[in-house]
Protein backbone atom coordinates (compact mmCIF):
# COMPACT_ATOMS: atom_id res chain seq x y z
CA UNK A 1 0.00 0.00 0.00
CA UNK A 2 1.20 3.49 -0.85
CA UNK A 3 0.01 6.55 1.14
CA UNK A 4 0.13 10.13 -0.11
CA UNK A 5 -1.03 13.09 2.03
CA UNK A 6 -2.49 16.26 0.53
CA UNK A 7 -3.44 19.25 2.69
CA UNK A 8 -5.61 22.15 1.54
CA UNK A 9 -7.32 24.80 3.63
CA UNK A 10 -9.94 22.99 5.70
CA UNK A 11 -9.29 19.69 3.90
CA UNK A 12 -6.69 17.05 4.78
CA UNK A 13 -6.65 14.06 2.41
CA UNK A 14 -4.76 10.79 2.34
CA UNK A 15 -4.57 8.77 -0.86
CA UNK A 16 -4.29 5.02 -0.30
CA UNK A 17 -3.09 2.94 -3.23
CA UNK A 18 -4.05 -0.68 -2.46
CA UNK A 19 -1.99 -3.50 -3.90
CA UNK A 20 -5.09 -5.27 -5.27
CA UNK A 21 -6.20 -2.34 -7.43
CA UNK A 22 -9.76 -1.47 -8.27
CA UNK A 23 -12.74 -3.81 -7.90
CA UNK A 24 -11.19 -5.41 -4.80
CA UNK A 25 -12.84 -5.36 -1.37
CA UNK A 26 -11.11 -3.56 1.52
CA UNK A 27 -11.51 -2.70 5.19
CA UNK A 28 -10.39 0.83 6.01
CA UNK A 29 -9.86 1.64 9.70
CA UNK A 30 -9.28 5.16 11.05
CA UNK A 31 -8.25 5.87 14.65
CA UNK A 32 -8.24 9.21 16.48
CA UNK A 33 -6.97 10.14 19.97
CA UNK A 34 -6.85 13.81 20.90
CA UNK A 35 -4.96 13.58 24.22
CA UNK A 36 -4.81 17.41 24.36
CA UNK A 37 -1.80 17.29 22.02
CA UNK A 38 -2.17 21.00 21.20
CA UNK A 39 -2.48 22.19 24.83
CA UNK A 40 -5.82 23.83 24.00
CA UNK A 41 -7.90 21.32 26.00
CA UNK A 42 -10.73 21.87 23.49
CA UNK A 43 -12.18 18.72 21.95
CA UNK A 44 -12.16 19.10 18.15
CA UNK A 45 -14.97 17.93 15.89
CA UNK A 46 -14.55 17.26 12.17
CA UNK A 47 -15.93 15.13 9.36
CA UNK A 48 -14.32 12.04 7.86
CA UNK A 49 -14.97 11.14 4.23
CA UNK A 50 -14.18 8.12 2.09
CA UNK A 51 -14.07 9.60 -1.38
CA UNK A 52 -17.04 11.95 -1.68
CA UNK A 53 -19.14 10.09 0.88
CA UNK A 54 -19.45 11.19 4.51
CA UNK A 55 -18.15 8.32 6.62
CA UNK A 56 -18.38 9.76 10.15
CA UNK A 57 -18.58 13.03 12.07
CA UNK A 58 -15.70 12.58 14.53
CA UNK A 59 -16.54 13.68 18.09
CA UNK A 60 -14.79 12.96 21.39
CA UNK A 61 -16.27 12.40 24.87
CA UNK A 62 -13.09 13.55 26.63
CA UNK A 63 -9.43 14.24 25.83
CA UNK A 64 -8.37 10.60 26.41
CA UNK A 65 -11.22 9.12 24.35
CA UNK A 66 -10.13 6.97 21.41
CA UNK A 67 -12.44 7.04 18.39
CA UNK A 68 -12.04 4.10 16.03
CA UNK A 69 -14.17 3.59 12.96
CA UNK A 70 -14.14 1.07 10.13
CA UNK A 71 -15.68 0.92 6.69
CA UNK A 72 -15.79 -1.91 4.17
CA UNK A 73 -15.72 -0.71 0.58
CA UNK A 74 -14.79 -1.68 -2.94
CA UNK A 75 -12.00 0.25 -4.61
CA UNK A 76 -13.77 1.89 -7.55
CA UNK A 77 -10.49 3.37 -8.76
CA UNK A 78 -6.86 2.41 -8.21
CA UNK A 79 -6.86 4.57 -5.06
CA UNK A 80 -8.97 5.40 -2.01
CA UNK A 81 -9.16 8.99 -0.73
CA UNK A 82 -9.68 9.43 3.01
CA UNK A 83 -10.34 13.08 3.85
CA UNK A 84 -10.69 15.03 7.09
CA UNK A 85 -12.86 18.13 6.73
CA UNK A 86 -12.59 21.08 9.09
CA UNK A 87 -16.08 22.13 10.20
CA UNK A 88 -14.79 25.08 12.28
CA UNK A 89 -14.59 23.20 15.60
CA UNK A 90 -10.85 22.53 15.85
CA UNK A 91 -8.07 21.26 13.62
CA UNK A 92 -8.71 17.79 12.12
CA UNK A 93 -6.08 15.12 12.75
CA UNK A 94 -5.70 11.36 12.42
CA UNK A 95 -3.74 9.01 14.68
CA UNK A 96 -3.87 5.84 12.57
CA UNK A 97 -5.07 4.77 9.15
CA UNK A 98 -5.10 1.13 8.05
CA UNK A 99 -6.11 -0.58 4.83
CA UNK A 100 -6.69 -4.35 4.75
CA UNK A 101 -7.72 -6.43 1.80
CA UNK A 102 -10.74 -8.68 2.31
CA UNK A 103 -11.79 -11.86 0.61
CA UNK A 104 -14.66 -10.85 -1.69
CA UNK A 105 -16.50 -14.06 -0.78
CA UNK A 106 -17.15 -12.76 2.75
CA UNK A 107 -19.98 -10.48 1.65
CA UNK A 108 -21.00 -12.38 -1.52
CA UNK A 109 -21.94 -9.25 -3.40
CA UNK A 110 -21.53 -7.72 -6.82
CA UNK A 111 -18.57 -5.35 -6.48
CA UNK A 112 -20.00 -3.05 -9.15
CA UNK A 113 -23.07 -2.28 -7.01
CA UNK A 114 -21.47 -2.59 -3.58
CA UNK A 115 -22.56 -0.03 -0.97
CA UNK A 116 -19.89 0.75 1.67
CA UNK A 117 -20.56 -0.77 5.09
CA UNK A 118 -19.72 1.32 8.17
CA UNK A 119 -19.06 -0.47 11.45
CA UNK A 120 -21.95 0.11 13.84
CA UNK A 121 -20.84 -1.99 16.78
CA UNK A 122 -18.71 -5.06 17.36
CA UNK A 123 -19.43 -7.81 19.86
CA UNK A 124 -17.16 -10.67 20.95
CA UNK A 125 -19.49 -13.63 21.40
CA UNK A 126 -16.77 -16.16 22.02
CA UNK A 127 -13.99 -17.81 20.08
CA UNK A 128 -12.49 -21.24 19.88
CA UNK A 129 -8.96 -20.81 18.51
CA UNK A 130 -7.58 -18.74 21.41
CA UNK A 131 -6.87 -15.62 19.36
CA UNK A 132 -10.31 -14.04 18.99
CA UNK A 133 -9.86 -14.15 15.19
CA UNK A 134 -11.12 -16.56 12.60
CA UNK A 135 -8.53 -19.08 11.51
CA UNK A 136 -8.90 -17.89 7.87
CA UNK A 137 -8.07 -14.23 8.71
CA UNK A 138 -4.94 -13.03 6.95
Amino acid sequence: MHVHAQIQTGLHCYTLRPNGGKSSLYLVQATFMYGNYDGENKLPEFDLYLGVHLWLSVKFKNSSDVVTTEIVSVALEDTFSVCLVNVGLGVPFISGLELRSLDGLIYKTDTKNFVPLVLFQRFDIGYTNGSGRYSSDI
